[in-house]
């Protein structure tokens, strides 16, 4: 019996494995693939045959197969192809196709401008890290975000006004913080329930984030107590936003089963001065002034 040759073999082998092997020639016309080559294009390794690069591009670009290409014209993809191929004899990236696969492409110049292509499909490599990623995110969310209202936490809160004041110390910045504390809390929560007390928390938080900036920290620090950072902000200008929110506040109704709740808010105000050396002072001087308000009478900003 001859001996089978070591190139059929190859051949025969390529045509079997899973991972994708293929050859463009110098003029970019594909030469050589086998069957996984062939739907990473979306089409069969026959079909693919001998068509150049620009030709397999613009299959995919004009049918719901193959590479997903997203670029508004096919010329604007090529362009941007061409510049990257054969820009270095070795180079992998990742492409994914419009059947929602994903493969990681090598491609190396072999033998005097011959372009040598061999994918792996990453399809479930690429599932798996969207899950970590999203696990990921879930707890940081977890970390950060009060379950109640939907808002930052006390733990977010200190980290952000922390970095704020560092922030604002290097640049001479000026920011405020507010401490908020809702006025006889305890009664809504002795007359009608905690239930009735989460209701006023979450509708508190909806409330005030309509009077925030997109990059105001807004966080329930507390029980009942709430605070907001407010970033390029003096003492003047926040004491005007509290007292918006506190008349905000006394006017709102709040449904619960067959009652209309009412609540109230008190409001501590300061700024960052020169002389502070620590956000612990201008949290302590945010409490004296909630503080402050309480004692003399609620439902006022200090």
């Amino acid at each position: 019996m001859a001996d089978i040759s070591i190139e059929k073999i190859i051949i025969e082998s390529l045509a079997l494995t899973k991972d994708g092997v293929g050859i463009f020639n110098r003029d970019d016309r594909l030469i050589y693939c086998n069957d996984a080559i062939g739907r990473l294009f979306g089409m069969s390794a026959e079909e693919a045959l001998n068509k150049s690069f620009s030709e397999l591009s613009a299959d995919c670009f004009n049918s719901p197969r193959g590479i997903n290409i997203e670029f508004t014209t096919l010329e604007a993809w090529l362009s941007h192809a061409s510049a990257k191929r054969r820009s270095c004899p070795f180079r992998t990236f990742e492409v994914d196709t419009q059947e929602g696969k994903w493969f990681l492409v090598t491609e190396q110049i072999v033998h005097n401008d011959y372009l040598y292509m061999y994918i792996t499909d990453i399809t479930e490599k690429k599932a798996n890290e969207r899950a970590l990623q999203l696990m990921s995110e879930q707890f940081q969310k977890l970390a950060t975000i009060d379950s109640l209202t939907g808002i930052y936490n006390r733990r977010y809160f200190y980290e952000k006004a922390n970095a704020e004041f560092n922030r604002s110390s290097r640049k001479n910045k000026i920011f405020s913080i507010m401490f908020f504390d809702l006025d006889n809390f305890k009664h809504i929560n002795d007359k009608f329930g905690h239930a009735a007390g989460d209701a006023v928390l979450k509708c508190f938080a909806v409330n005030v984030q309509t009077h925030l900036r997109n990059y105001d920290t807004f966080a329930r620090v507390g029980g009942e107590e709430f605070a907001i950072l407010l970033p390029n902000t003096e003492k003047d200008n926040a004491c005007v936003i509290a007292e918006r929110i506190r008349a905000s506040i006394e006017a709102l109704m709040i449904p619960f089963e067959k009652e209309s709740l009412k609540i109230t808010v008190s409001v501590g105000v300061v700024e960052n001065l020169i002389d502070i050396k620590s956000i612990d002072q201008i949290m302590n001087n945010a409490d004296k002034r909630l503080y402050q308000a309480k004692s003399n009478g609620r439902n006022q900003v200090c």
